[in-house]
């Protein structure tokens, strides 16, 4: 079975973890955007942090422990995220030039890259990119960037 979460701007669609007893949950952690991450590196100049999501299993959630966020997802989890005009903006209109990432503690992580199973599809069509994620550290910020 699998599970769609919604939030502002994108959904990220569980499915039923092997070797996991616990449902696992999708959460905005409430700190926000952490401050110091570098809006441009080797690889990926941010245009617009997105949220800063952590996955849970429910008891932890219903318990209030948000220290052991889970970083491995069999099978992966996936993510849909709506992109703005305004990002397309920053790539001179052109969609296909928007990166997606998220931020591993210690540099960006694109993920529209076909390991992940990245689509991304026009605004004529639906302003949404899909992502494929397996594993990622902590509870990492997602954003767009080019």
């Amino acid at each position: 079975m699998r599970r769609a979460y919604h939030f502002p701007g994108f959904t990220v669609l569980v499915p039923g973890q092997i070797r996991r007893e616990v449902e696992v949950v999708p959460k905005i952690l409430p700190q926000g955007i952490p401050e110091g991450i570098p809006e441009i590196t080797e690889n990926f100049t941010l245009i617009r942090a997105i949220a800063n999501l952590a996955l849970f299993r429910s008891d932890d959630l219903e318990n209030g422990n948000f220290d052991d966020p889970v970083q491995q997802f069999d099978p992966p989890i996936e993510l849909r995220i709506n992109y703005r005009m305004a990002d397309m903006g920053h790539t001179n209109g052109d969609f296909n030039r928007l990166k997606l990432a998220y931020w591993d503690l210690e540099k960006w992580v694109v993920i529209s890259d076909d390991p992940h199973d990245y689509q991304i599809f026009p605004p004529s069509t639906g302003q949404i990119a899909e992502a494929k994620i397996g594993s990622w550290a902590d509870d990492p910020t997602i954003a767009w960037g080019k």
